[in-house]
């Protein structure tokens, strides 16, 4: 994008005229030229609108010395294109090869990019279809599995409902595959949840989106995951319908991938520390690490029975503590067991 002050910004190397100009450490000129436009307009039947952008960068960096300015510059020039969507994201990259003066026609001429050798080849291309992909991921251990948790995409869409597109929703991979992209392609991965019109998919109508899910059956000591948003489309021309996903960005590791149940416990003593302040009781216990919460189970001593939690007690606290507001003006003398609740909601096996 043009820059607000032309030439103005920093007076190095500024025969060329760039948009914007800046300096680098040591008295480095700096130039650079970026625009875009226009949209990319595909065949009828398999249409997808796309803002294209062209980013035209030419770098040139010097030295300033007695006055002079870009002694001994030398310059790199690059041609990229984008297609980028609201909605879909980045849709391809094709970049042409940099004009380091090697080429047939070099040195360029300022603001001219008709180089045949320029022009018309590319160095590179990068080329992916689909939705964004969740925001942010989390994993964390749980006594049954693994809990992955996620956010929704950062632009908040929600394709349900667009041209011959269905099933929007979410695929979670695991394994222990480094690289998020192969982690995540189904193709080659058989570690999913169902994929778009499959039972159990993890479909996503708008206001109801699922943001975790528990993998188990794992039996790897840690695991590697990725999220990414599925849909299923249907080409008009070809009548078909077939499932695309995101691009898979990052991936998340949990080591271990699960609790031990003989670990993730109270411990062998697992009647909390019971304390009389006044007419209240308090309750304390041991921290378990992993631990989201505890839960008090309470028991009428006379009957050594469990009974409902009692008014005055939270029996779900998140700390290693609680007070039982008059629990100790009650007729009734009463019993506590304390478990752990892991990031799934699962109790520790006290």
């Amino acid at each position: 994008m043009a820059s607000a002050c032309g030439d103005n910004c920093y007076p190095v190397c500024d025969s060329i005229n760039p948009r914007g100009q800046g300096q680098l450490p040591n008295f480095a000129g700096l130039r650079g030229s970026i625009t875009e436009d226009g949209f990319l307009h595909v065949a009828a039947g398999n249409y997808v609108p796309a803002l294209l952008l062209l980013q035209e960068t030419d770098i040139v960096a010097g030295a300033d010395l007695l006055f002079v300015d870009c002694v001994g510059a030398t310059g790199l020039r690059g041609i990229d294109w984008f297609w980028v969507h609201e909605r879909y994201g980045l849709l391809a990259l094709i970049s042409g090869p940099n004009d380091d003066g090697t080429l047939a026609c070099s040195p360029l001429p300022a603001d001219d990019w008709s180089c045949p050798d320029f022009d018309n080849r590319t160095d590179g291309a990068d080329f992916t279809w689909g939705p964004f992909p969740p925001y942010q991921i989390s994993a964390e251990a749980c006594l049954n599995g693994t809990k992955i948790d996620w956010a929704l995409p950062e632009d908040g869409s929600n394709l349900t409902g667009e041209p011959n597109i269905t099933d929007w929703g979410y695929v979670v991979s695991w394994g222990t595959e480094n690289d998020p992209d192969v982690l995540a392609d189904w193709n080659v991965n058989p570690n999913h949840t169902p994929l778009p019109g499959q039972p159990g998919y993890l479909a996503a109508p708008p206001g109801g989106e699922p943001t975790s899910h528990v993998i188990t059956g794992w039996g790897g000591a840690s695991i590697n995951a990725t999220v990414t948003t599925a849909l299923q489309y249907t080409d008009p021309d070809a009548a078909d319908t077939l499932p695309y996903r995101s691009a898979a960005f990052f991936r998340v590791v949990e080591d271990p991938a699960r609790l031990d149940p003989g670990v993730f416990q109270v411990g062998n003593a697992v009647a909390p520390f019971v304390t009389r302040t006044g007419g209240d009781l308090v309750l304390a216990w041991p921290a378990v690490g992993g631990a989201s919460g505890y839960s008090i189970q309470v028991f009428d001593l006379a009957t050594r029975q469990p009974i409902a939690c009692p008014a005055g007690l939270d029996c779900a606290p998140a700390t290693t503590s609680t007070t039982f507001s008059g629990g100790a003006s009650t007729a009734m003398q009463h019993g506590f067991r304390v478990f752990a609740v892991d990031g799934c909601g699962d109790p520790s096996m006290n």
